[in-house]
C-alpha cells in the first residue's frame, strides 16, 4: 500500500473496538482517524476522503476525483463506486466509533511521532514552583490563653455632652449600670 510516512493502517480483527480503543492497543498516538468505506457512506463536504492502493495515495479533491465525486459539498460513496484494488477511508469524527469486524482504520499521526489523540489537549507546561507559603495563624483551641485580662464591654450612653453637668451612664453588656 503506498502510505506517506505519517498515516499508519491498523486491523480491526474481530470488531467491536472503538477507533481509539485500537489505537490504544497498537499504541499508535494520533492526529486524525479514518474509517475503511465498507457500505454506502454519506460523507459531509468538511470530511477529508483518502483513497489508497499499492501504487496512489490520493486525498482531499484528488480522491474525491477520483471516486467521481465533487469537489466540495455533500457526497455519497459506494463500494460499487471505488475502483477494483483501491481503499477508500473517510475522516471519522468521532474517536469512540465502532469499527467492524475485519475493516480497517486509518491514522494520520505526526511526523516525528509526537502526536497525541485530537480530542487531548497539549500537556500544559509545568506550572512555577510556588513560593514559601506563609505559616498559618494558630487556629482559636491551640492559641496561648490570653494573660492580659481585659475589662468587659462598656457603653457609654446619656446626653454625651461635655458641659460639666455629667449625666452620662456607664453599662456593661448586659446592660448592668456602672455607675
Amino acid at each position: 500500500m503506498a502510505l506517506p510516512n505519517n498515516f499508519t493502517v491498523l486491523d480491526s480483527g474481530g470488531g467491536g473496538s472503538t477507533i481509539r480503543e485500537l489505537a490504544l492497543a497498537a499504541n499508535v498516538a494520533y492526529l486524525t482517524p479514518y474509517y475503511l468505506v465498507l457500505r454506502k457512506e454519506n460523507v459531509s463536504a468538511s470530511k477529508d476522503v483518502i483513497a489508497v492502493s499499492d501504487t496512489i495515495f490520493k486525498r482531499g479533491a484528488d480522491a474525491r476525483a477520483l471516486l467521481g465525486l465533487p469537489a466540495n459539498g455533500k457526497a455519497t460513496i459506494t463500494p460499487a463506486g471505488i475502483p477494483a484494488g483501491t481503499r477508500v477511508f473517510v475522516q471519522s469524527s468521532s474517536h469512540n466509533r465502532k469499527i467492524p469486524a475485519n475493516s480497517q482504520v486509518l491514522l494520520q499521526i505526526a511526523a516525528d511521532g509526537a502526536a497525541v489523540n485530537a480530542d487531548s489537549p497539549p500537556a500544559p507546561a509545568p506550572a512555577p514552583a510556588p513560593a514559601a507559603a506563609p505559616s498559618p495563624a494558630p487556629s482559636p483551641a491551640l492559641a496561648p490563653p490570653d494573660t492580659n485580662p481585659r475589662p468587659s464591654k462598656q457603653a457609654k450612653t446619656g446626653d454625651n455632652v461635655n458641659d460639666g453637668n455629667d449625666q452620662d451612664t456607664i453599662v456593661d453588656d448586659d446592660g448592668t449600670n456602672l455607675g
